[in-house]
């Protein structure tokens, strides 16, 4: 695990010095910027509650409608994006102050650049067709001879019927060019998660004790009552997603590995099953787990393709030193993000040794 890995500790180390000697001075000025946006969102969520709340007073008085259920969702949907303000602007005005010299660090890498080229996209098969690709953050560079590109994105499509752009995907790619001569592709999508969906059920069945409270005992409040459980069932569509491995076909074989624990969490799909077995060792495995641990997000598929190896997170926040609700200079979201960064560099490592044992064989 990275917790017992001494390059991993020699790194944080070296990064604690450069920290020390660059970064203390930004991180003290970000702080006063977190302050400032902090009492903003204070202000803004009493003020917006309050206001919500003598409103759904008003509403209830007055029976409360189909109609007035619609206007106080609209309401509800204002209030939450002028609280969501503090927490965007602080997290841009961070970034902008102290990423691009963090990133000086890491030897050729850099904040910005070059954006994941969107052909690379559509022939991972990771992702549904889209029209459109907006980027939020990229870091690209070179580690090792080999480029990288790490970019946080949203994927579009165009709906003829109501003639606007739906997103239909929301997160994190990494991409590596693993300057090798493969043609073969290797597609690994996540299965269901029995524990991830059991764990929803159960806050379901919490979210439907008000509205067995309120349906027994408050019956003028049962339509607000179903707000919460509103809310949740979209918050779940968005970020849950769906198994990407249903129907997939595309000519590639369902490859079983020995390793129990990886084999339970994704489905393998591959050209050539004996390639498939020597690319995906153990400690890749184990590198893509500590991944999706430290990215913070609910799946994570990969692909092998002409080349390159693209990582798939959605719902992942990329390379957050600091947020809204936490001090800038706690150094535990720096020390994150030194991990997710040897995480990725980590793999790369891993993949030349695969390619130098391939060149000797």
């Amino acid at each position: 695990m990275l917790e017992h890995d001494d390059k991993l500790d020699k790194l944080q180390t070296d990064f604690k010095k450069f920290y020390d000697k660059n970064l203390i001075e930004d991180y003290e000025r970000v702080e006063r910027f977190r302050v400032f946006y902090l009492v903003l969102f204070v202000i803004l969520f009493l003020s917006s509650t309050g206001v919500l709340l003598y409103i759904l007073n008003y509403l209830c008085k007055n029976g409360f409608s189909v109609d007035d259920a619609g206007l106080f969702m609209r309401l509800l949907g204002v209030g939450i994006f002028i609280c969501f303000f503090p927490a965007w602007g602080f997290n841009l005005i961070s970034k902008m102050n102290v990423m691009e010299k963090f990133v000086s660090f890491f030897d050729g890498m850099k904040y910005g650049g070059n954006s994941i080229n969107e052909e690379d996209l559509k022939k991972s098969d990771l992702f549904h067709s889209f029209n459109e690709c907006r980027h939020k953050d990229c870091f690209s560079g070179c580690y090792k001879g080999v480029n990288i590109n790490i970019s946080e994105m949203k994927l579009l499509v165009y709906n003829m019927a109501s003639r606007r752009y739906n997103s239909n995907y929301n997160g994190v790619v990494i991409k590596i060019d693993l300057n090798e001569n493969k043609k073969g592709k290797i597609v690994g999508f996540i299965k269901f998660d029995k524990v991830l969906y059991r764990d929803k059920i159960l806050i379901l069945s919490l979210f439907m004790l008000p509205i067995l409270i309120c349906a027994l005992f408050f019956r003028e409040f049962i339509i607000p009552s179903f707000i919460p459980l509103f809310l949740f069932l979209v918050c779940s569509l968005l970020n849950l997603g769906k198994e990407s491995s249903f129907g997939y076909k595309n000519n590639k074989q369902l490859i079983k590995l020995e390793d129990v624990v990886f084999s339970k969490k994704w489905n393998i799909y591959a050209d050539d099953q004996i390639e498939a077995r020597y690319v995906l060792t153990p400690a890749l495995m184990e590198r893509l787990l500590e991944i999706k641990s430290l990215f913070n997000s609910v799946l994570l598929e990969f692909s092998f393709c002409d080349n390159q190896l693209l990582i798939s997170l959605p719902g992942a926040n990329m390379f957050e030193t600091t947020t809204l609700f936490r001090s800038a200079l706690s150094y535990d979201g720096i020390k994150k993000v030194v991990n997710e960064f040897y995480c990725i560099f980590s793999i790369i490592d891993l993949l030349k040794i695969k390619g130098k044992e391939n060149e000797k064989n």
